[in-house]
């Protein structure tokens, strides 16, 4: 199917006056508000579906679709906004063996009332080669003979013969023979052209009328065993001589045998249609179906940037650009904006316990924090930095997380700072017990003098996990640094149940 596509004169003149007056372009495309969502919970995304635009354009251009011979059935679903087409019909040249043959197809023209989305099924005529007669009711030849020429016809609401509403007759098939011009008639508006031989002129196929196909020559004249019928041609069998086919048509022409043309093919108008016009003969080769009718363009609209419908849209500002082009070959951007936004507050990973420490640099590590969104980061708002030196007494460190959404979120702990150099003892007059050097450095020394029986030590650290533990009957006991990491640490030394002695021990 080849499409063609005309502008009216109105079209032209604002196409050029467009520049120079400004005038506004004839495809529209309006985008959906601005959106605005919170990502969902837990994540940095939310996920959001919208209308996509459609463009559409309102300026009224005239079509022409023309349809040529295929050999089976096509269709053309009526478009948006159009109510009436006007159909140019031609059937199909009936089959010829001589470049002299004038055997031509007919022409038929109406106005058809349609309504957008209706089915026009269209069936374009065969000029045959052969003996077989056209597709589409063209009635087969015999021996040295051609078939007849299909019609073309427009069937609506159905396929039958009954559906036609406009109908070109093919022409009857054609030939030369013993130095004489066989004549295939004429393809036909209201009535197909007769087939017969030329000088002297000898009847071949009667053509098909509206309401009959008539008879065509095989040994005697007027024999039925030629005619056609409602819809298609004629064929002669077993006549004698050339046999030429009947056009097809609304009622077919007529075949004949004994070296006689074929009848050409009636074409038909569905009665109520308007702006007829009929001709005869006027087809060379296949037929075929023009249709002209005015509407408005056809626009595909795309999305050129951004994200589709239903997508998972991340936090921050997305812009959706969507770009509709007209079949005249104007085109319109619109944009519109989908929002994310994060209102989460970051949190801490851990927010650490208030603790107890000694003289001297007090070092701490700042805790990570967790957020639905990349990019939270903790910084200390007040209290004593990291590796500063305290004196005794307690300072308040706090923290704030915050995201690049200015969400934030604090936590707040104590640090108690006490003197803690020199030995641990305790003396009474059963027993002694000295634990030294304090701060540890390479190890520890316990005494206990007096005290019989076994004693167990147990040195944890500031969250209270065990470091060391050791049960022993010893009155003097080294403990080496081994592996235990500098900082503050609560020791007890206990015989069974009874603590005899407790304190802090710093580890350098």
């Amino acid at each position: 199917m080849k499409k063609i596509y005309l502008f009216s004169s109105v079209i032209f003149l604002f196409s050029f006056l467009k520049e120079s007056l400004s005038f506004a372009q004839c495809v529209k495309l309006n985008c959906p508000p601005n959106i605005t969502i919170p990502a969902l919970p837990g994540t940095c995304e939310a996920p959001i579906s919208y209308t996509p635009p459609v463009g559409t354009d309102t300026c009224i251009f005239f079509y022409t679709d023309t349809f040529n011979f295929t050999g089976s059935v096509q269709t053309f679903i009526v478009p948006q906004g159009v109510d009436t087409i006007t159909a140019k019909v031609y059937g199909a040249q009936g089959g010829a063996n001589w470049i002299n043959n004038t055997n031509y197809g007919g022409f038929v023209q109406a106005d058809i009332p349609v309504t957008q989305g209706n089915t026009l099924y269209l069936y374009v005529g065969e000029k045959p080669t052969g003996l077989t007669g056209g597709w589409n009711g063209g009635g087969n030849g015999e021996t040295g003979g051609k078939g007849g020429g299909g019609a073309s016809d427009i069937r609506k609401g159905g396929t039958s013969l009954n559906d036609r509403v406009i109908v070109a007759g093919g022409a009857g098939g054609a030939g030369y023979w013993s130095g004489l011009h066989v004549v295939g008639g004429y393809g036909g508006g209201l009535s197909g052209g007769p087939g017969y031989r030329d000088n002297p002129g000898t009847p071949g196929g009667d053509p098909g009328t509206q309401v009959s196909s008539g008879n065509g020559t095989c040994v005697s004249l007027n024999n039925p065993v030629c005619a056609g019928g409602f819809g298609y041609g004629g064929a002669p069998s077993s006549c004698g001589c050339e046999g030429y086919g009947g056009g097809g048509g609304w009622w077919g022409g007529a075949g004949s045998g004994n070296c006689r043309g074929g009848g050409g093919g009636s074409g038909y108008v569905l009665p109520g249609l308007q702006n007829v016009t009929m001709s005869n003969g006027v087809q060379i080769g296949h037929g075929k179906i023009i249709l002209l009718y005015k509407g408005n363009p056809t626009v595909t609209t795309s999305l050129v940037s951004g994200l589709g419908t239903g997508a998972n849209f991340p936090v921050g500002t997305t812009t959706e650009t969507y770009k509709a082009v007209s079949q005249n070959g104007d085109s319109i951007f619109c944009s519109f904006t989908i929002t994310v936004t994060d209102n989460e507050k970051p949190t801490f990973a851990i927010c650490p316990n208030d603790t107890t420490v000694c003289e001297g640099p007090f070092h701490f590590n700042l805790p990570a924090a967790n957020d639905n969104c990349p990019g939270a980061t903790v910084t200390q708002i007040s209290g004593p930095s990291s590796g500063t030196s305290l004196t005794a007494g307690t300072y308040t460190i706090k923290l704030k997380a915050s995201d690049l959404a200015n969400n934030s979120d604090t936590c707040e702990y104590n640090v108690t700072v006490e003197v803690c150099a020199g030995a641990i003892t305790h003396q009474n007059e059963n027993f002694s017990i000295k634990v030294y050097p304090n701060p540890m450095q390479q190890s520890l020394n316990i005494e206990t003098k007096g005290v019989e029986g076994n004693v167990t030590i147990t040195i944890i650290n500031s969250i209270g996990a065990v470091i060391k533990q050791i049960t022993t009957n010893q009155s003097s006991l080294q403990i080496e640094k081994d592996n235990i990491p500098s900082g503050l640490y609560h020791f007890t030394i206990k015989q069974d149940t009874t603590t005899l002695l407790s304190g802090k021990i710093v580890v350098e």
